[in-house]
């Protein structure tokens, strides 16, 4: 009787873990191009080449609040305070680099370069 609640419990664990599927949080994937996920205390990815026009959206997976602020940069743009799970975009209209960070957390860095 021992062996056969042993076997059963067995076979228990052993169906609960087939079942179970494990699948990525979106936080460790690559971003979606034009996007940049700040994670970890990390703009991800650290540098983003984009054309003219184009849209750049900040996704923050930190349980912080993060900024994306520009410090040197063609054109000035400044998120506020983005809380997890929600996002800031910004529309780059003029080539250059442009360099921001995190003003709460000023060693988050990260540079946009805009190409026509």
């Amino acid at each position: 009787m021992k062996y056969i609640k042993i076997a059963a419990l067995a076979a228990f664990v052993l169906m609960m873990f087939s079942c179970t599927t494990f699948t990525p949080s979106d936080q460790n994937t690559t971003p979606p191009a034009n996007q940049v996920n700040i994670q970890g205390f990390a703009f991800l990815p650290l540098t983003l080449t984009v054309l003219t026009g184009t849209t750049v959206t900040w996704k923050n997976f930190d349980s912080a609040a993060h900024t994306a602020t520009g410090t040197t940069a063609v054109q000035m743009f400044d998120s506020g305070s983005i809380a997890q799970g929600n996002t800031y975009s910004f529309k780059f209209t003029l080539a250059g680099t442009n360099n921001y960070n995190c003003t709460f957390h000023p060693a988050m860095t990260g540079i946009i370069i805009v190409t026509n």
